[in-house]
């Protein structure tokens, strides 16, 4: 197997209550995996809803609910996946509903030459952010989102068990309202457990998920394809 390209990531503001949220423009071809993460301060009667396409020149993509958590006391966290039907440029609209106003944000990913969506895990507890994941296949991706109810300041130190960690998203904790902390696998190595996550900040009152993208057999980085000996 040969890890999926990482293409692009639109992101909307972190720092507001504002609902909906939409992403600026993107272009997308026809197969590839979109990976939405969306956060929200705190659960508190309100709910994260699902993203949506907008402004697409044909079809519409349907994002399908990988994880979604919003435990007593802890940031909600929602982890969505989508298949691009046709070559197009479009948006992404996050929103939120809920009477009382919580600052939350977005942001997706476009992974290319990728067989699909595998594992997916969540857990929320306090202290450092760590969470296992059991990647299906050999050489997948690993999507990370983690949101801080304690809102504990900080630069990251992100877990690399499953290869380096490219930050995705972030917003520095205040002590008051919430911290957010994205980030991306792009080769978590063969397939099995690893804990993924970060070391610092600590004393996180965290939820935090995560899921698999795979890569793909014969598709060399940048959609080429290559033969495969038997």
């Amino acid at each position: 197997m040969n890890p999926p390209s990482y293409i692009q990531e639109s992101e909307t503001a972190w720092n507001t209550t504002t609902t909906p949220k939409d992403t600026a423009s993107f272009n997308v071809l026809t197969g590839d995996i979109l990976v939405a993460f969306a956060v929200m301060a705190d659960e508190n009667g309100a709910v994260l809803g699902a993203p949506v396409g907008l402004n697409e020149s044909a079809g519409a993509v349907t994002f399908a609910q990988q994880q979604l958590s919003a435990p007593a006391s802890n940031c909600p966290v929602g982890i969505w996946t989508a298949t691009v039907d046709v070559d197009k440029s479009m948006q992404v609209r996050f929103s939120r509903s809920g009477a009382n106003p919580k600052n939350f944000g977005g942001n997706v990913l476009t992974w290319r030459d990728s067989e699909g969506i595998g594992a997916t895990s969540t857990t929320n507890a306090s202290g450092a952010p760590t969470l296992n994941l059991t990647t299906a296949g050999d050489h997948s991706a690993a999507v990370v989102i983690c949101g801080d109810w304690a809102a504990v300041a900080g630069a990251e130190t992100w877990r690399e068990n499953a290869g380096t960690a490219t930050p995705a998203s972030y917003l520095n904790g205040d002590g008051l309202t919430y911290a957010v902390h994205g980030a991306y696998h792009a080769d978590a190595g063969l397939a099995g457990l690893d804990a993924l996550g970060l070391t610092a900040p600590t004393g996180e009152t965290y939820n935090i998920a995560a899921v698999e993208v795979k890569g793909a057999s014969g598709i060399a980085p940048g959609g080429i394809s290559v033969a495969v000996s038997m």
